[in-house]
């Protein structure tokens, strides 16, 4: 089911009366059908909720973005999307897209610096498997790092007006800081609550 199926499905049912727990596990059942909370992804699924409700029970700083680390196949990018559209069936107007790093990547290489633009609205977005990428990208000859310039474009917007940027990484704070430059990944510590999702691969 398309996401906004999902979200006027949603709305059929009365979620007022709903708690979020109910609700998340309704989105996540038409996203994912083998989706289920265990003990691998108990304790992240609260603290997702304990964010997105603004609840002071989150372990971190309600004011920044989120960045979930965790191996591959554990849900990441599910658990984004999740509140993804948690956010636009009930709160209708805090919808935040999720960028792929592949397609920020893909548009440079065709159309160059003026292309990152389009990934930097003036509003909340998530960027999907930070790092996955060398970072060493060629446009007419020019070698240039598109997720690293982006990131600090989404700095500026988060100092000057609280705009936040969410994330997912397969890598670890210490891969992380080796894949992006000094300045960014300083950064990304003050943007990023970080917060990790362990277990096996759904895939396997």
């Amino acid at each position: 089911m398309k996401m906004m199926g999902i979200v006027e499905d949603i709305r059929k049912h009365d979620i007022e009366c709903l708690s979020t727990d109910e609700i998340v596990l309704m989105i996540a059942e038409r996203l994912e059908p083998k989706f289920e909370i265990n003990d691998n992804n108990r304790q992240f699924y609260n603290q997702l909720k304990f964010y997105f409700t603004k609840d002071v029970k989150f372990n971190g700083d309600l004011n920044n973005g989120l960045l979930v680390l965790g191996g591959y196949g554990t849900g990441k990018t599910l658990a984004l999307k999740i509140y993804q559209i948690y956010n636009l069936a009930v709160k209708n107007n805090k919808f935040f897209p999720i960028f792929d790093t592949d397609e920020i990547i893909d548009s440079f290489t065709k159309q160059g610096r003026p292309s990152i633009g389009k990934y930097n609205p003036e509003y909340d977005i998530a960027i999907d498997e930070l790092g996955q990428d060398t970072g060493k990208h060629y446009y007419f000859g020019s070698i240039d790092d598109p997720v690293d310039v982006l990131l600090g474009r989404r700095y500026k917007m988060f100092k000057n007006n609280g705009i936040l940027t969410h994330g997912t990484s397969n890598l670890d704070a210490n891969q992380l800081k080796e894949r992006f430059s000094g300045m960014v990944y300083d950064r990304m510590c003050e943007m990023f609550n970080t917060v990790p999702l362990v277990g096996e691969s759904w895939r396997r």
